[in-house]
């Protein structure tokens, strides 16, 4: 994994085009303030996981499938450097409708599930 700037990092995660990049920056600071880093080497989650974490990608690859993974299922989406997960399990309380998947070591700022929804509960918009 290639030694990249903590500001550098945190840069890629705002400069996002889907709805974290749009969101106010008291909450993109307080979403990142929060945030753990964690190297994932494999898999992030399955569409037969409970839940989901809420992860910004800061380096690295995902591949989204549908249902159970790869295999006889397609590919949906290959996230890069800026793309969310998991925000729609987090928001809607609902098991992971995906798979993730990364394809080779990924960079993830996660967001507790307790913390963004304490977030979410104080601006809900």
């Amino acid at each position: 994994m290639p030694m990249i700037p903590m500001s550098e990092r945190l840069e890629v995660l705002i400069r996002n085009e889907g709805w974290f990049g749009r969101a106010p920056k008291e909450f993109q600071d307080a979403v990142l303030s929060r945030c753990d880093w964690k190297v994932a080497l494999l898999g992030i989650y399955q569409a037969t996981d409970e839940k989901a974490d809420f992860c910004g990608i800061a380096d690295g690859v995902v591949d989204i499938y549908s249902r159970f993974g790869p295999g006889d299922n397609p590919l949906l989406h290959i996230a890069h450097e800026g793309f969310w997960i998991g925000y729609g399990t987090v928001g809607a309380r609902e098991r992971p409708r995906v798979t993730a998947v990364v394809r080779l070591d990924t960079l993830l700022a996660c967001v507790p599930e307790r913390v963004l929804g304490e977030l979410l509960d104080a601006r809900p918009e």
